[in-house]
């Protein structure tokens, strides 16, 4: 693949070259130490002061998409901003001079590494092969660039009551996606995004910061919408904000904001953000968002792929982020540190183990596969059409109503912690393991759902002991691999590409601290990172694509004098990853599981 769609003479090649030297030049790494950034080579404290960007792309990934990102960074330049938040991108394609571009304006990158159809679906919610294989993928293409601030694994996934059991998979997926970015020689921060849900986001922050510093978020993200009009820091609610997170142990940024209730926008939440009141606490935040939606939160309309027309909302928050001049501490005088929060206890409110789900390991799985007599049709995880989901979900829900042996391997239970041993490999793989499961004990390979085939595999051999999960053999069957309820905060030490990592430090870097010549990252600096299903049995009912759910939130709308709730100051669409779903879950069974894995492949590949 060529950077450069003409052939390449030895001038244009030296040019290239010059160009990514001058790359790893250009930036400086940013460190995140206890609750605060650092420039690592200044030594001054960072905020993170940018916008959240999305713009329409052909290939729907704006830096990728060279013509749109060369349009719109001299629009970054005017507006003063050092970091973009950037929601979908495609890790196959080439990014290197989009990368470059930002960096040499100093411009840093915020990734979300979930997509449409690679995400933990908060309806639905599992952690498997597929989902790990295609978070690894965004992961490792985009720690090479020395511009690359940090990673958000999942945005607002658990947004209301009935989604708090997807935070477990959400922190499974933090652990295992450090602990592969560490076994890759990477050590990018890997935080969250969430909704600012009043009473559901007090668990969610404590659930994701409690344990271990190998499997907590390494920041915290706020979409936060309080601050409406000319409201104040006591009305709008960021005094309250500040105070919950006074001591926290990590970096918080708002990774979204900007209340558009009263128009235009005139972005005076950015004074008090980046002031004395609040930037020891807050490390800066995004606005929401570059363009312009029908949701009315752009700060440019799109003409064309290269021309756009900055609105009011714009020259505001040019002026809003001009007047700030935020001091602070450095890096060699910053001493504090905080504790893990406890993790939150398990009740009604909260019924969420601190026991984690398993780490996906490819390998055995496809052991585990390869036993098989019994399997689905299917045979492409990645290419399933609703009505086959449909099909062979109904064909597992009814085999684990009336066998429910047939599925214990691959059961979960988010509120004992409980996690077959299997549930982590690919929805086909676990569907085949229940056929073959109930084959063995009743002869019958399901009509229309199952197919015998010969093993190929090495029937002797124990395919759960490649997992890594670390229970009693007396409390683990070799062929369902059922785990029983643990105290532990993570129920697996390995990963397919196991790493260790140190607990003591409490430093990370979002990037290399090295380059070589041609602007490649090499190893990252020595400082170590801080860290890491249920459905009815009945047919899925259908979601959507993944996007922002937009709850409540405290604001204060100009000239109210008063703090209200409103739904209305948060956008209804846009360009986050996550999808919304009314779905409800009915209990932790393995029919649940299974179906749910299959419709959420099923519904996301249509």
């Amino acid at each position: 693949e060529r950077l450069y769609p003409a052939p390449m003479t030895f001038t244009r090649f030296f040019v290239f070259v010059l160009a990514f030297t001058q790359l790893s030049l250009a930036i400086d790494p940013i460190i995140f130490k206890s609750k605060l950034l650092f420039n690592n080579a200044t030594g001054a404290q960072f905020w993170v002061k940018g916008v959240d960007y999305q713009p329409p792309s052909s290939i729907n990934d704006p830096i990728a998409d060279t013509q749109i990102i060369q349009r719109d960074i001299p629009y970054f330049k005017q507006l003063g901003i050092n970091c973009i938040r950037v929601y979908q991108t495609d890790s196959s394609l080439n990014h290197d001079l989009g990368m470059q571009l930002l960096a040499n304006e100093g411009i840093y990158v915020m990734f979300d590494l979930t997509t449409p159809s690679i995400t933990i679906n908060r309806a639905y919610p599992v952690w498997n092969t597929i989902i790990a294989q295609g978070i690894y993928a965004k992961a490792v293409h985009f720690a090479k660039y020395p511009n690359t601030l940090a990673y958000i694994l999942g945005n607002e996934v658990t947004n209301d009551v009935s989604t708090i059991p997807a935070t477990a998979f959400v922190k499974a997926a933090i652990r295992d996606t450090k602990a592969h970015l560490m076994a890759n020689g990477y050590q990018i921060p890997v935080g969250y995004a969430t909704a600012d849900v009043p009473g559901v986001d007090d668990f969610i922050r404590a659930y994701l910061d409690c344990g271990s510093k190998d499997e907590q978020a390494d920041f915290y993200g706020v979409n936060i919408y309080r601050w409406c009009g000319r409201s104040s820091f006591e009305q709008s609610g960021y005094a309250y904000v500040v105070s919950v997170y006074q001591n926290w142990d990590v970096p918080v940024i708002f990774t979204e904001f900007g209340c558009n209730i009263v128009e235009p926008r005139e972005f005076t939440d950015v004074d008090a953000i980046y002031g004395p009141q609040m930037n020891s606490v807050i490390s800066g935040g995004l606005v929401y968002e570059y363009h312009e939606e029908a949701n009315a939160y752009g700060l440019v309309f799109i003409n064309s792929t290269t021309q756009v027309t900055p609105d009011a909302d714009f020259a505001n928050l040019q002026a809003a982020y001009g007047r700030i001049n935020p001091t602070g501490t450095t890096l060699s005088q910053y001493t504090d540190t905080f504790p893990l929060q406890p993790c939150p206890v398990v009740n009604a409110s909260w019924p969420v183990s601190p026991t984690l789900p398993p780490t996906p390991n490819a390998d055995a799985c496809a052991c585990m596969a390869s036993q098989l007599t019994c399997v689905t049709v299917l045979t492409d995880p990645n290419n399933i059409s609703p009505d086959q989901g449909t099909q062979l979900g109904q064909s597992i829900g009814y085999v684990c109503a009336n066998s429910e042996d047939s599925c214990e391997a691959s059961a979960t239970d988010v509120k004992n912690g409980v996690y077959g041993i299997w549930s982590m490999c690919d929805p086909l793989q676990v569907a085949s393991l229940i056929l073959d499961k109930y084959y063995k004990k009743t002869g019958t390979c399901v009509s229309g759902t199952g197919r015998i085939v010969s093993p190929s595999g090495d029937l002797s051999k124990d395919c759960s002991a490649l997992t890594g999960v670390t229970t009693p053999s007396s409390t683990r069957n070799p062929y369902t691999g059922v785990t029983t309820p643990s105290t532990s905060t993570s129920t697996s030490t390995s990963t397919s590409t196991s790493s260790s990592s140190s607990t003591s430090s409490s430093e990370a870097t979002s990037t290399s601290a090295q380059t070589s010549s041609n602007g490649a990252s090499s190893n990252p600096a020595s400082t170590t990172s801080s860290s890491q299903v249920e459905s009815s049995t009945s047919s899925p009912a259908s979601t959507t694509s993944q996007q922002p759910s937009r709850q409540t939130s405290q604001t204060t709308v100009e000239g109210s004098g008063e703090s209200c709730y409103e739904t209305s100051n948060r956008p209804n669409t846009g360009a986050a990853t996550e999808q919304s779903s009314a779905i409800p879950r009915q209990g932790s069974d393995a029919s649940s599981l299974i179906m749910g894995s299959i419709a959420s492949i099923a519904i996301l590949m249509s």
